[in-house]
């Protein structure tokens, strides 16, 4: 298995646990910062994800796989009552100055890991399945069915 590469986040998230009241001691749900970024980005800035993709600086099919397992992630804590746990996952911190491109301040690309970088293993699971591409007008990113073809 080849190293993932870092993927780029805007900032650490001001919250990093929400626990249910519910007064019962659950395992908690951990969403890695790459999936937090993803949510934010597709869901809460309402960009498309090939837009998304490229802020996140990995490719397409990725960042559709790593939005549904957040979605999945969060669905799953919301409606079992789990604590949700924002931390990990291989990320790294875009610079406040940094507008996109090259790898902020000389830092490194393709699997290597700058300083301040977080990269825990295990904590973005990344699965096979093909993603189909993200539609270029709006929408609510919710369509992970794949179009059929027909034939004229």
């Amino acid at each position: 298995m080849r190293p993932q590469k870092l993927r780029l986040i805007a900032a650490k998230p001001a919250c990093r646990r929400f626990s249910p009241d519910t007064g019962h001691d659950a395992p908690a749900m951990t969403l890695g910062l790459d999936m937090l970024e993803a949510l934010r980005l597709a869901d809460a800035e309402g960009l498309s994800q090939e837009e998304a993709a490229r802020q996140m600086e990995i490719s397409p099919p990725t960042f559709c796989r790593l939005l549904a397992e957040a979605r999945r992630r969060v669905a799953q804590a919301l409606t079992r009552g789990l604590p949700l746990v924002m931390e990990g996952g291989p990320v790294r911190l875009r610079c406040q100055h940094h507008t996109g491109g090259e790898a902020p301040h000389g830092g490194h690309r393709h699997g290597q890991q700058p300083d301040g970088a977080t990269r825990t293993p295990g904590t973005a699971e990344q699965t096979e399945e093909p993603c189909p591409p993200a539609r270029p007008r709006g929408g609510h990113g919710f369509g992970h069915g794949r179009r059929r073809r027909t034939s004229h």
